[in-house]
């Protein structure tokens, strides 16, 4: 989060000698910046349907290369148009991924404590506002605007590692009591279910064969393996005979795990079944792409209730307005007078108060009489207030404390961003609930982008 969802905040800093250099005005400036997070957000309704596909790593791995190339190829931009493709396209699409699943994988992981682990989470997010606009500058400063790109380009690429750590939760769960496992010499005949890269719950040998209650024996493990053995050779023998089926081949392709041509066609007909295998990926990348759409079109309809579209309204006009606003801040301050550095330092100063404001109100909200409403609603009114104090301020002094107040506000407004939902939708609700609000977030930054631009 802290290399990620920082680039919103100094967009302003790495791009704007670049795109003043080509006399780019400020409607283009704008558009280029909101399609960026339009098309992020636009992606986000598709995180859970995709992971359920794929699987949480292999699709942070594809947010990692494609967020991190889109910074690497925007260095060598040849005008401010290319940028709608390598910056607001690509850059949209891949960190859409990854800031979208870092936000709805962290509360899985914790069934309580999750405002404490909400902190951290929101500290990486205030640590790279702090530390990334200065680093930026310097980078420009020695570097030049490419040299800048291309080395930014290459920090985001360790994303690959953070994306590694998506473990599923059994891999790090304590073991149960002894007499409820079985020998080591049965322990390769637990089944697991469900996927292998994401949290998930895990399953043994006592979840394939009822207990009965009110007795303490142990089971009989040796007849629980002959079930298990007869369970797993039904299988298996099913599997051989559906290897050849559409959702097999990909399914198989995907796990690394390539079917011999012998398994599958006559040895007379290989030509024919390599043909026939590539239609069958075809068609099961279809069959793959119908089920993620219908996926999402569920997800979005939890729309129709109207506290989710509160809600979704509310972040809505928050991020819009308030990226927007720090995307703008550089060129408002250097048509005054100050130079980009004073703009790199106002907005880490920023960073440092939003830090500050969540590091304090975050772990609050593991308290049950902590009314997160009033936290959230302290906030807006100091965010508006404090931007519109900025727009008729012109000294340095006061254009600082303006922005340190606005970051106070944000942190006070956005803390409790996944929190909220899952106090009133619950947690088994939360993936749809972000990928809707992040869907109108991006239809307002459209909206709300363009029109600040003018």
């Amino acid at each position: 989060m802290m290399l990620y969802l920082s680039l919103d905040s100094f967009f302003g800093i790495l791009f704007s000698g670049y795109l003043l250099e080509k006399g780019t005005s400020s409607a283009t400036t704008a558009w280029v910046f909101n399609i960026r997070i339009f098309v992020g957000d636009l992606v986000t309704p598709l995180i859970r349907p995709l992971v359920q596909e794929f699987g949480w790593r292999r699709i942070g791995y594809i947010g990692v290369f494609m967020s991190s190339f889109s910074v690497i190829l925007s260095a060598f931009s040849p005008s401010a148009e290319f940028l709608f493709f390598s910056y607001s396209l690509l850059s949209g699409l891949g960190m859409g991924l990854v800031i979208g699943m870092s936000f709805i994988i962290l509360p899985l992981y914790f069934d309580r404590r999750r405002g404490l682990a909400n902190t951290f989470l929101m500290a990486g997010i205030c640590l790279g506002q702090i530390l990334i606009p200065p680093f930026i500058r310097y980078l420009l400063d020695n570097y030049s605007y490419k040299g800048g790109a291309l080395i930014y380009g290459a920090m985001l690429m360790n994303g690959f590692v953070a994306v590694s750590l998506f473990h599923p939760v059994e891999w790090h769960m304590k073991p149960r009591r002894k007499t409820d496992q079985p020998p080591e010499s049965l322990a390769s005949l637990i089944p697991q279910k469900g996927r292998s890269d994401g949290p998930q719950e895990p399953m043994n040998l006592l979840d394939v064969v009822p207990q009965h209650e009110g007795t303490k024996e142990e089971p009989d493990w040796l007849a629980v393996a002959d079930q298990v053995k007869v369970k797993r050779t039904r299988r298996d023998t099913s599997h051989r005979l559906s290897e050849c089926s559409q959702e097999s081949v990909i399914s198989n392709i995907l796990s690394g795990n390539i079917v011999s041509d012998t398994n599958c066609a006559p040895p007379d007909n290989k030509e024919g079944y390599k043909g026939n295998r590539c239609l069958g990926v075809i068609k099961t990348l279809w069959i793959i792409l119908v089920r993620v759409a219908h996926r999402t079109k569920s997800d979005v309809g939890i729309l129709r209730l109207s506290r989710v579209f509160v809600i979704s309204l509310a972040d809505t006009l928050i991020f819009s307005s308030y990226h927007n606003f720090i995307m703008m801040v550089p060129f408002v301050m250097e048509s005054e007078g100050h130079s980009l550095q004073d703009s790199a330092w106002c907005i880490s100063l920023m960073g440092i108060c939003n830090l500050a404001t969540r590091l304090i109100v975050s772990p609050l909200s593991d308290w049950k009489r902590f009314d997160k409403r009033l936290c959230i609603m302290f906030g807006c009114v100091v965010i508006g207030s404090t931007i519109l104090v900025f727009s008729f301020v012109t000294d340095l002094v006061w254009m600082t404390v303006a922005l340190a107040a606005s970051g106070h506000g944000l942190g006070a407004a956005v803390t409790f961003y996944t929190l909220v939902m899952i106090q009133y939708l619950g947690i088994e609700n939360l993936a749809a609930m972000f990928g809707v609000s992040s869907l109108m977030q991006g239809c307002g930054f459209l909206i709300i982008g363009p029109a600040i631009g003018r």
